[in-house]
């Protein structure tokens, strides 16, 4: 299972070669790095620019009414579509975090990689009837408010994972004396699979739905908790190029 605090302080140890306390600090805001990219990819997935999408389907009939089965693949595609730029924008800011050299093309690349791979353990009806149950599901149909309670807990939770299945990645690669700058994408990737099929997912998406509820108990998900110039950044519209 992975925890975020653990395989960022293992990644840092790995990464600049530090000790548990000089690591800590290295940890500290890389944790940040991947919980506000989480929250930003959240936030961003419940924007009224994407509320059309859903709107699209009252041609089928109206939200209140529609099945489950109508509904779910929609708001799953939408959640994972606006996580992919803010994973990859992510692992460009950890990189820069760590002095990682890797391109913006790998990166972009490794990121849909890992998210794809991701994707068939997230964004499962199983995960959607926990995180609605205990408010807003009845099993016959699904609201706006039910639909984006599904949508921010799916963007959340794949982009805490994806941050996590890369910072053990980094760990892996540092940790076996391994020139980053030497591995192609495709090693990567195969490697970045690797970790994904080896480790208890299941336990991990447990784990990051307690963070999501946790940061919107806090407030930490409503609009204008991120500004705006942050979402844009953090979308991945205006990484820079490395």
């Amino acid at each position: 299972m992975f925890e975020i605090a653990h395989e960022a302080h293992l990644a840092v140890k790995a990464v600049k070669r530090l000790d548990n306390g000089a690591a800590e600090t290295y940890s500290s805001k890389i944790v940040d790095i991947v919980k506000l990219h989480s929250k930003g990819a959240t936030i961003s997935a419940l924007r009224s620019n994407w509320i059309s999408r859903v709107k699209d389907l009252t041609t089928l009939g109206p939200l209140t009414t529609l099945p489950w089965p109508t509904i779910y693949p929609a708001e799953a595609s939408i959640a994972t579509e606006v996580s992919a730029g803010f994973i990859w924008s992510m692992y460009m800011r950890i990189n820069s975090a760590l002095d990682i050299p890797m391109s913006k093309n790998i990166v972009k690349s490794l990121a849909s990689e890992i998210a794809a791979n991701l994707a068939p353990h997230v964004v499962n009806p199983s995960l959607a009837l926990s995180a609605l149950s205990t408010a807003f599901f009845p099993i016959s149909g699904i609201s706006h408010v039910r639909a984006y309670a599904l949508r921010g807990t799916i963007c959340y939770v794949l982009t805490m994972i994806a941050g996590q299945v890369y910072l053990k990645l980094l760990a892996t690669i540092y940790n076996a004396g391994k020139n980053i700058s030497g591995l192609s994408s495709e090693e990567l990737k195969g490697m970045a699979k690797d970790i994904i099929d080896k480790e208890d997912i299941k336990s991990s998406i447990k784990k990051a739905k307690e963070s999501y509820q946790e940061a919107k108990k806090n407030g930490e998900l409503e609009k204008g908790s991120i500004s705006e110039e942050e979402l844009r950044k953090m979308s991945g519209k205006e990484e820079g190029d490395s």
